[in-house]
């Protein structure tokens, strides 16, 4: 494996769980950083796809 980066910025409701990021840190050998709201992204993301559904049809 190729490193490219020293961390790993992760967000996603999954980033909430500390035994998953624990487990990615161990097998990246890295730390994993997690943005506080970083959860929220999905919920942001949905709504701009489904606008740009409507904007398509």
């Amino acid at each position: 494996m190729r490193i490219v980066a020293h961390f790993l910025n992760w967000q996603g409701g999954v980033s909430r769980s500390a035994g998953v990021v624990k487990m990615f840190e161990e097998e990246l050998g890295m730390p994993v950083m997690v943005d506080e709201k970083g959860y929220l992204m999905g919920a942001f993301g949905i709504p701009v796809l489904a606008k740009e559904s409507q904007e398509e049809k």
